[in-house]
């Protein structure tokens, strides 16, 4: 027993040997802000990269820190150099420029915090060429972007770019003579958590390109670059728009004519928000008529899934392990809404769309895909194309496949919504009911939470969650990865809209947050990892005045059940939520609004949020 603590102080001895002598020839990361030239930092490439005084931009942009500024650039005009290709695209990029250094991880760093501004010359109507920048952390990509352009080249997402005056850097060494065609657009924060732990080696990289093309210029700025304990911007929601889309086609269609508008909605995230998938009529890469597709953002890029005609995608989910996706949709213009299933392949390989209903006349909707794809719930108000004599009332049926045959439960003039399936094993499915009576409980036909368990190709458990009047139970709701909790949406006596979670473990239902009758939610999502889960919804203000957003993000943490306003829209279409390793929220959603100021037409456009928790927060209020 007393040999116990003496190897204890010996390892904890050696562990302090250790990190003494690992600090004693690690660097810290200096001269974030280029105050000090490019000291610290190495270049490679074309090396057309340099630390300015600011007063080369004639007074368009200063620097944040000091007054020096970092430029690295495509030009000025042909640099030479070898191709490669920078976002992994067909079309080759040219006149790479890059700048590196290692450093480590310090004590109480827990994200990552600069600010950059993307400058293109780059025309928006010139389809072959693109201009592109990628920063990466160890390897892993923390920012990309692309020039804006009218019909997407590269698949890094477009960074939104002024049209001002052209201003030629008259600066003293490597990028003297750049020229920024179309001015300089206003500096942007970026702010991200670090993957790695204190004491561990950083290798951050940066590099621009000429994509297609090596005359025309680009140039990426950076200033205070900085390893930080919490990030400086003032909201909760750090905000990047992932899709830019503009423009609209006429097309003749059966003597009519049709106007498609660019436009992206409804996105669904892995647990972890390393793969999401959405629906765009923009031309996002070989879209040039604005039919509606399926898109992935991962890794910061973004690839099209599917090449359909019927420009009609219903739905989506993503598996909680990023492996599967299933999607609603009509591949042609006179097919029906059918179920497609996609399996993503290691190395970001994309395996075929597979269908797995084929119906007709009428319509399949709202799938969920377990982790290993084999477990499929969606709605259906299809008869004899799922099953011999099947749902001859038409009703929006629950159907259950299980890779090689449908699984049904059939009603009676009964109506179903938003079912969710749990991510590991597939056995538990949730949905809201309206007129279904599945376990004999529901005499008065209200709309009610249902809970399925499905075990060796059978129903083998059936439970009625709520057992409400007036209709209080709205049609949303959310299961755990485990499939042992269960949310959704009810209205008290009071009259007040509450998030409820039940434990099925316990058998055991309660309201979570304060409820009010004039805000409520809906499109309940969960951003669960590890001892992380946090409740993540919309919300509809029925008070709003006319000149006020009336809807909102929200999040609300089971265990304070505090609510946070993550941010407010005239306008959301979709929602989806993740948490990271170390326990941060991510969110997707849709909006027309510009809180950056690069949405001025006001599409519908894809955004990403990492919400700062009150926690994060606290620590910047109280920091000095």
């Amino acid at each position: 027993m007393s040999a116990k603590p003496k190897l204890s102080l010996c390892c904890l001895w050696l562990a302090m040997l250790w990190g003494m002598l690992f600090s004693m020839h690690a660097k810290a990361l200096t001269n974030g802000s280029f105050e000090q030239g490019l000291g610290g930092w190495q270049v490679s490439g074309t090396q057309q990269v340099e630390s300015v005084p600011d007063h080369v931009f004639l007074g368009a942009l200063q620097a944040t820190d000091g007054n020096h500024v970092l430029v690295l650039s495509t030009g000025p005009g042909v640099r030479g150099g070898r191709s490669a290709s920078v976002d992994g695209n067909v079309v080759s990029d040219f006149d790479i420029s890059a700048i590196s250094t290692t450093t480590i991880h310090p004590p109480n760093a827990e994200f990552i915090e600069f600010d950059w501004a993307f400058a293109s010359s780059e025309l928006r109507d010139e389809l072959a060429f693109d201009d592109v920048f990628e920063i990466t952390l160890n390897g892993q990509r923390l920012l990309t972007g692309s020039a804006p352009k009218l019909r997407a080249v590269s698949s890094f997402p477009d960074v939104s770019s002024p049209n001002g005056e052209a201003v030629t850097l008259a600066s003293s060494g490597a990028v003297q003579g750049t020229q920024l065609n179309r001015g300089i657009p206003a500096w942007q924060r970026f702010c991200a958590p670090l993957s790695s732990r204190q004491g561990e080696l950083l290798n951050l990289h940066i590099r621009v390109a000429d994509q297609g093309d090596r005359r025309t210029d680009s140039a990426l700025l950076l200033d205070r670059i900085q390893l930080v304990e919490h990030c400086s911007a003032a909201t909760s929601l750090r905000l990047q728009q992932l899709t830019h889309s503009e423009g609209n086609v006429s097309i003749a269609k059966n003597g009519d004519i049709i106007v498609r508008f660019s436009q992206s909605r409804i996105p669904a995230a892995s647990q972890d928000g390393n793969r999401v998938l959405f629906i765009s009529s923009a031309d996002l890469g070989g879209n040039p008529s604005l039919l509606e597709q399926v898109y992935e953002y991962r890794n910061g890029a973004i690839r099209r899934i599917s090449s359909w005609t019927g420009d009609n995608v219903h739905s989506l989910n993503v598996s909680s392990n990023g492996e599967y996706g299933v999607i609603s949709a009509r591949a042609q213009a006179d097919d029906n809404l059918e179920i497609y299933r996609v399996r993503f392949l290691s190395g970001d390989g994309i395996g075929r769309l597979e269908a797995i209903t084929q119906t007709d006349d009428c319509n399949n909707t709202q799938p969920a895909v377990s982790n290993d794809g084999q477990h499929i719930v969606f709605l259906s108000d299809c008869g004899d194309g799922i099953a011999p004599n099947f749902n001859l009332d038409g009703s929006r049926e629950l159907v259950y496949w299980n890779d090689t045959e449908f699984t049904l439960r059939e009603t009676t003039a009964c109506n179903n919504f938003n079912p969710q399936i749990a991510g590991s094993g597939g056995r538990y499915f949730v949905l809201v009911s309206a007129n279904c009576n599945y376990t004999q409980e529901n005499h008065d036909a209200n709309m009610e939470v249902f809970r399925f368990t499905h075990e060796g190709g059978a129903y083998t458990d059936t439970q009625q969650l709520t057992q409400t009047n007036n209709f209080s139970v709205l049609d949303t709701v959310a299961q755990s990865r485990d499939g042992q909790e269960s949310y959704f949406v009810q209205r008290d006596i009071a009259g007040n809209f509450l998030v409820h979670r039940h434990r099925h473990l316990l058998d055991m239902a309660e309201p979570l947050g304060l409820g009010r009758f004039d805000r409520i939610p809906i499109n309940l999502k969960l951003a669960e990892q590890g001892d992380t889960l946090q409740i993540v919804y919309e919300s509809i203000d029925l008070l709003a005045p006319p000149s006020m957003p009336a809807l909102a993000l929200n999040v609300l943490d089971p265990q304070t059940q505090l609510v946070s306003e993550a941010f407010t829209s005239n306008n959301l279409l979709g929602l989806a939520a993740a948490a990271d390793a170390q326990g941060n929220i991510r969110l997707y959603f849709s909006s027309s609004n510009d809180p950056l100021g690069s949405n001025d037409d006001r599409n519908l456009e894809l955004f990403s949020g990492l919400f700062i928790t009150a926690t994060q927060r606290n620590k910047e209020r109280n920091a000095p």
